[in-house]
């Protein structure tokens, strides 16, 4: 079960990332024309500390991904889902590498914001 809920994480997550790099591009590309590297990074960063907000992101929802209180083991509440991503600029130095290592595969995110993933049963 942990291997699927890191390899449904990871995949789940560069769904999000690819949706929302795409949707900024698109939104430069056709109502402002130009594309500054450094604001669609921003944007698309802002999208993704967002993902979450309305329960699951698009990838989460693709693979089945609940995000859940850790202490309570029931749905997360809106706020705790918007601070688990905030960590998102720090994915490639920290999340990742705390995903991989650690037993319970949370991310800084998860630790901060006292949640974690559950994956349904009808996702593999």
């Amino acid at each position: 079960m942990n291997n699927i809920k890191v390899m449904f994480r990871a995949i789940a997550g560069f769904v999000d990332l690819l949706i929302h790099t795409g949707i900024i591009m698109l939104i430069f590309g056709i109502f402002i024309g130009e594309i500054n590297a450094n604001d669609w990074r921003l944007y698309a960063a802002f999208l993704m500390i967002l993902r979450d907000v309305f329960g699951q992101s698009i990838g989460k929802y693709l693979f089945g991904i609940d995000i859940v209180d850790f202490r309570t083991g029931q749905k997360a509440k809106w706020y705790q889902r918007i601070l688990k991503n905030i960590t998102v600029a720090l994915t490639v130095f920290v999340e990742v590498p705390m995903v991989l290592f650690r037993k319970d595969h949370r991310k800084l995110g998860d630790l901060i914001a006292k949640t974690d993933i559950a994956v349904n049963e009808r996702s593999y």
